[in-house]
């Protein structure tokens, strides 16, 4: 019997195409349980003037994006890049999050910028890190309130831990030779606070637009909606499903109801909010990256 060898890529794109497929049977199965037709009047019924500051809210979001993106990208001590080229790489990642197979796909936005591919590299994990520490904070917060049955000194402590997590990460120098890193870890230390302070400002803008979608159709108070949020955006932290889609409509289902919210109404401002936080910044990212492909082949033939 012959083996077939898959190579690296193809097993991305494999694992891609699983996500996808994931995504879709959730998301199969979720209409299967709702009222599709309920779905399709929530959106319509979404005023115009909400959906005016939802957007006007995601480009704040998108603001602290590219603010934090600068932050770790000037870690490097010898990188000097401008605003232009540090929007542009960003609105580039959020493109390849959709375009290239895996999560890990935004490292390719370290290509875009005049910086070493290992400063380029250390921007992207620290970026990911608070991507990901800031969705394990709110969770852990969210759990003291939204789990009353479980012990409330475990939740407490696991909040503490999680909430010192970006210190943590300082300490990580212990283990770091090379001197070459020493600068890193200085201007790392500087950062900590603005950071954090950002990323949790991030996450308290995605609770306000879920909070005024669900208000615009439902009563629900900010602090139900900030416990809900913060565990249904924890979905985005488990690689599943597609960019989280399907899987945090579900957690959607599971937590918003609790507070009085409809199934319905749960999943299309859940679906709302990944569209316009989301998928509007990576189709601005692939027309940037199509804009700067067309001009290096240009470039490449006006050399020839």
């Amino acid at each position: 019997m012959k083996i077939i060898n898959v190579g690296p890529r193809a097993k991305k794109y494999i694992f891609t195409a699983f996500k996808i497929i994931v995504s879709m049977v959730i998301l199969y199965f979720l209409s299967r349980k709702l009222d599709f037709e309920s779905i399709l009047e929530t959106y319509i019924r979404f005023s115009r003037s909400v959906l005016l500051i939802i957007f006007l809210t995601a480009v704040l979001k998108l603001i602290i994006e590219i603010l934090n993106w600068a932050l770790y990208l000037r870690l490097n001590p010898a990188y000097r890049g401008k605003l232009p080229e540090i929007l542009r790489s960003h609105l580039i990642g959020h493109a390849f999050r959709f375009l290239i197979p895996g999560g890990h796909a935004t490292l390719g936005k370290i290509y875009f910028v005049q910086n070493d591919k290992i400063s380029g590299a250390i921007a992207v994990f620290i970026e990911k890190f608070y991507q990901t520490w800031v969705y394990f904070l709110f969770a852990a917060f969210s759990a003291v309130f939204f789990f009353p049955k479980f012990s409330l000194f475990p939740k407490l402590m696991l909040f503490f831990i999680i909430t010192w997590l970006p210190v943590l990460l300082y300490f990580t120098k212990i283990f770091i030779k090379k001197s070459t890193y020493k600068p890193y870890y200085r201007k790392y230390l500087k950062i900590i606070p603005l950071v954090s302070g950002l990323q949790i400002l991030y996450m308290m803008i995605t609770v306000f637009q879920y909070y005024l979608l669900l208000n615009n159709i439902q009563r629900i108070n900010f602090f139900a909606s900030l416990q809900a949020v913060s565990l249904l955006q924890f979905a985005n932290v488990i690689p599943i499903t597609y960019s989280g889609l399907g899987l945090r409509e579900s957690f959607a289902v599971k937590t918003l109801p609790v507070f009085g919210i409809s199934a319905e109404l749960a999943v299309a401002t859940s679906l709302v909010v990944f569209l316009i936080n989301s998928v509007v910044p990576a189709l601005s990212g692939v027309f940037i990256l199509t804009f700067t492909s067309k001009n290096n082949q240009e470039s490449d033939s006006g050399c020839h």
